[in-house]
């Protein structure tokens, strides 16, 4: 989805081995926050379901470079009704006798290693993998490929008021550089129990942050064992 020069990007595609290349490219879809490009592009995977089948496994990237708030993926899979797993680096295995995906996720202190049914949303981190060198018969094929492009009603948009500005509930109020922060890193020494250290001091510098982390607890706690 995205403005007519972006023709270019998916011809890259058809070079690398793709065999249809489609292009969402309306200008009801400009604008388009996370929300209201989920909503096209799951509306344009539907329809392309109607063609060839319903898909067993969309691909998409981690976010885009100038958002970079990783949303449509998630967003595209919740429309759609099916499970999806995010920040994958490596598809371990795809099994259709038995309708399974297995993928490595990277998350907080390590790896997960994912088991999911088809059809099934799959999220790629970046540099996850080295694109091949396309075959010179590929290349070919694209030059001369016309990539099919849909406007909002060819890609069975049912509802215009969810695409564009209409459908963007998202507002950018400001973009702004952080400002330098003007305390310096401490050093800490730590011989035999590193973590402990950094504990001790971060509240040495913080003198009420342990009396705040354990009302916070214990209002967590309480909203837990609550009952109706």
């Amino acid at each position: 989805m995205g403005p007519p020069s972006a023709e270019e990007s998916l011809r890259k595609a058809l070079t690398v081995g793709a065999d249809r290349a489609v292009l969402l490219t309306d200008r009801s879809f400009a604008g388009s926050d996370t929300l209201a490009t989920s909503y096209a592009l799951a509306c344009a995977i539907r329809n392309i379901g109607k063609e060839y089948g319903p898909p067993d496994v969309i691909f998409t990237g981690k976010q885009t470079i100038d958002g970079d708030t990783a949303q449509v993926g998630p967003g595209i899979a919740k429309r759609l009704g099916g499970p999806a797993a995010y920040l994958c680096f490596h598809n371990q295995a795809l099994d259709f006798k038995v309708r399974t995906i297995d993928a490595e996720r990277r998350c907080e202190g390590g790896v997960q290693v994912l088991r999911s049914k088809l059809p099934c949303l799959v999220s790629m981190l970046e540099a996850s993998n080295q694109i091949r060198r396309g075959a010179m018969i590929d290349a070919l094929r694209a030059a001369r490929a016309s990539v099919v492009k849909w406007s909002a009603q060819t890609a069975g948009v049912d509802d215009m008021a969810k695409c564009g500005l209409r459908g963007s509930p998202t507002v950018v109020k400001r973009v702004f550089a952080p400002s330098a922060r003007a305390e310096k890193a401490t050093w800490v020494e730590a011989a035999e129990q590193p973590a402990q250290a950094l504990i001790d001091a971060m509240f040495k510098r913080n003198p009420t942050l342990e009396t705040e982390l354990a009302q916070l607890a214990r209002g967590t706690s309480s909203a837990q064992t609550s009952g109706p």
